[in-house]
């Protein structure tokens, strides 16, 4: 553009080529890559990768990363490693222009989870048990979200189980 004054005698001034750049496009919404929704880890460090895009090329886009609703890191990075103990954690990703413009993310969820289940109240009736008789197997497991237990019996079979109360599993070997 140019800048055009005029005197009271006539004078025409023109000022040289100049030009200026109104940033009004806020960043697009983040997309979250990883974690997935829901992801479960059995490492303390969790890799996170997102990105987003701005077209007002002159713009930086600053990434902040909150987890369970509170600033955590903000970076220029599109992807990054944070480590937690173990928990159930949310997430979500606001991305910011130099101009104060910002979009958020949606909200993922994932838990850290370090820890080995762990059994105890072992139960077996009858015990001993005789041939040809069945037999009812219980254990108190905790320790995570277990997801499912595998009853080794006598070194060569294996059962899943899958009667579930609370943290006691039960499962009757016929």
């Amino acid at each position: 553009h140019y800048w055009y004054a005029e005197d009271t005698a006539g004078n025409l001034g023109r000022s040289e080529q100049q030009s200026f750049i109104v940033a009004d496009i806020a960043p697009t919404q983040p997309t979250l890559s990883s974690p997935v929704n829901e992801y479960n880890s059995s490492a303390t460090n969790v890799s996170f990768s997102y990105s987003s895009t701005d077209t007002d090329d002159e713009d930086i886009i600053y990434y902040n990363i909150y987890i369970n609703g509170t600033l955590n890191k903000t970076t220029t990075l599109s992807n990054l490693s944070l480590a937690f103990p173990d928990g159930y954690y949310s997430w979500y990703v606001v991305a910011d222009d130099t101009y104060i413009n910002s979009t958020e993310s949606s909200t993922r969820y994932f838990t850290v989870d370090t820890q080995n289940p762990q059994f105890s109240n072992y139960v077996m009736s009858p015990d001993p048990p005789n041939e040809d008789q069945n037999v009812q197997v219980n254990a108190t497991i905790t320790g995570g979200s277990i997801s499912n237990v595998i009853l080794e019996w006598k070194g060569t079979t294996n059962f899943t189980i899958t009667t579930n109360l609370s943290s006691a599993w039960y499962f009757t070997v016929q």
